[in-house]
């Protein structure tokens, strides 16, 4: 009889294990998937945006496994590297940072990929402070009167990186342009990002921390990715081998602006090898491969990609909450 008591019990427990594994709870409005690496692992989070008085926050993250796709819920925290939006308390604080007064503006914060430093970004003007004391060690602006273009970020920032020793402003221009910019964190220039020479323009393509010293920036669709060491500033470009036809150039950025005009056998293109890759975040991995986070409407999709050819492998896809 206790026999019999004790196996039901476990049978219970198996099965109730396995009908509450964790799931990915389908993304609402404002909602948004990061993913980044914590001590080597793929992580992903829910990225809530929020605002302009109360900033973004993290909504949840996971462990992800790689070869089930299944999830394991951990401790929601900003992925390192990463920046985020945010409001500043009354005496212009965030979570014990302190810029001695408060800002207006938009407000953005990233905590350094090695732990040591954090930085909030306002007005052009960035403060890193050490992680340990709190206490802020270096202050210098984004924007120099008697700074080269290639030195100074000439548009609005809209978003930072935070990779090693190295600062990456995100600048928009009013038109289809958007450039990236890098500073080391005592405020020396490292220059617009350039490859061929020419600005490497991430409008309606990607920035993403993918390691600890390294960043990956694409262009619209995720034609080409360059990444970036935060090292020595070593660049490396990827061309993804993708047909445009039957698009034609221009038409994925009309996509995007909700243009009527592309064609129907375009769109069906766009939305099948283009759409996924679009603002994707990227993990690096061991081999050598890199992950992305799919920017599917569920964000539930995960692909492998060579990292060499940029091929894709493998889709992983991960468990979706019924509600």
């Amino acid at each position: 009889m206790r026999t019999s008591l004790v196996i039901g019990l476990v049978l219970w427990s198996v099965s109730a294990a396995s009908a509450d594994a964790p799931c990915l709870p389908k993304a609402h409005k404002g909602e948004t998937r990061q993913l980044g690496l914590v001590d080597g692992a793929p992580v992903l989070c829910t990225m809530i945006a929020g605002e302009a008085q109360s900033g973004s926050r993290v909504g949840a993250c996971w462990d992800v496994d790689l070869k089930t796709g299944s999830l394991n819920p951990r401790a929601a925290a900003q992925l390192p590297g990463h920046g985020m939006s945010v409001a500043l308390d009354a005496k212009g604080c965030f979570d014990g940072y302190c810029l001695g007064k408060p800002e207006e503006g938009e407000i953005i914060v990233s905590p350094s990929t090695d732990g040591r430093h954090f930085v909030i970004h306002a007005n052009l003007t960035a403060r890193v402070f050490d992680v340990k004391t709190k206490k802020l060690v270096k202050t210098f602006g984004f924007r120099s009167e008697n700074g080269s273009d290639d030195d100074s970020v000439s548009n609005a920032v809209i978003d930072v990186l935070y990779v090693g020793d190295t600062i990456y402003a995100i600048g928009s221009d009013a038109g289809p342009y958007i450039g990236v910019w890098a500073f080391k964190d005592d405020g020396t220039p490292r220059g617009l990002i350039k490859e061929g020479g020419d600005s490497f323009s991430v409008y309606t393509g990607t920035w993403t921390v993918i390691d600890e010293n390294r960043v990956a920036l694409s262009d619209v669709g995720m034609r080409r990715l360059l990444i970036v060491s935060s090292k020595d500033a070593k660049r490396k470009l990827l061309k993804r081998r993708v047909k445009l036809a039957p698009c034609k150039e221009g038409d994925i950025a009309a996509y995007l602006g909700d243009d009527a005009d592309v064609p129907a056998a375009c769109k069906k293109h766009i939305e099948k090898t283009f759409a996924p890759y679009l603002g994707a975040t990227i993990a690096a991995m061991p081999g050598g491969d890199l992950l992305f986070a799919l920017a599917d409407r569920a964000g539930s999709e995960l692909a492998i990609l060579d990292g060499k050819s940029l091929a894709e492998k493998k889709r992983i896809k991960l468990k979706q909450c019924a509600k």
